[in-house]
């Protein structure tokens, strides 16, 4: 679903570190990313330094995370010739497991797991650093419009009954940084930074856990840094 375009007065100061940009200027920041068809835009907000930062989780989160979403709803992206045509799909036949490749006009709904994070210890008032995430999952199955017929396809073409292997990443401390950039981009075009305190950007700018175990935004939990998932369906080929 395309979102309403919108673009905010320039800023004209980076909304991170606050800085003029210097001779390098300032860039427009999309609060919800480009990647997940963000067109809400605040133009000269971002200092060449502080998109780097933000690219970078960013990236993580579009590739690993929802990267065959993307492929499969044709999400927006600046490298359409660098996309694949092809994706692996594990699956399972008279219990041995095996990759093959198929279209990606022929492949299968998939899965996004989607980390449940506690409020942090700013709302919370929980000492800060001290409390851990006693975090949940959320899966969330993506259908394609045409799925059954994918579907089909997929069984004709294997010959005999199998059941799909769905797996993915999600990179937990990544995501929280997108929560948090959306959460803040979005506050300064509607409110302007004047208009509160801003909690976030420390946030945004640590490279580390370890580094935001000192924020009351972030409790972390040790060795939650990444979701790695397997699951086994067979109920998806109920396709006549």
């Amino acid at each position: 679903m395309a979102l309403e375009q919108r673009e905010f007065k320039p800023i004209n100061f980076c909304i991170y570190c606050g800085s003029d940009g210097g001779s390098d200027g300032l860039r427009r920041e999309h609060i919800l990313p480009f990647f997940l068809g963000g067109s809400h835009v605040l133009p000269k907000a971002s200092c060449r330094r502080c998109e780097g930062i933000t690219r970078d989780f960013e990236q993580s989160c579009a590739r690993h995370m929802f990267g065959r979403l993307r492929l499969l709803t044709h999400g927006p992206t600046r490298n359409k010739k660098q996309r694949p045509t092809e994706l692996p799909l594990h699956i399972e036949i008279d219990g041995v497991g095996q990759t093959i490749s198929v279209a990606i006009n022929d492949y299968p709904a998939t899965a996004v797991a989607f980390p449940v994070f506690e409020p942090p210890d700013i709302i919370t008032l929980a000492p800060t650093g001290q409390k851990t995430i006693k975090g949940s999952v959320s899966f969330v199955m993506v259908p394609v419009p045409d799925n059954d017929a994918r579907l089909r396809r997929l069984r004709d073409r294997v010959g005999k009954p199998f059941s799909l292997k769905i797996d993915g990443d999600t990179p937990i401390f990544p995501f929280a940084k997108l929560l948090a950039k959306i959460a803040h981009a979005g506050a300064i075009g509607e409110y302007g930074l004047g208009s509160f305190q801003p909690f976030l950007t420390d946030f945004i700018w640590v490279q580390t856990r370890m580094q935001a175990a000192t924020l009351a935004v972030w409790p972390p939990r040790h060795g939650w840094s990444s979701l790695s998932f397997s699951m086994e369906c067979t109920d998806l080929f109920s396709a006549p």
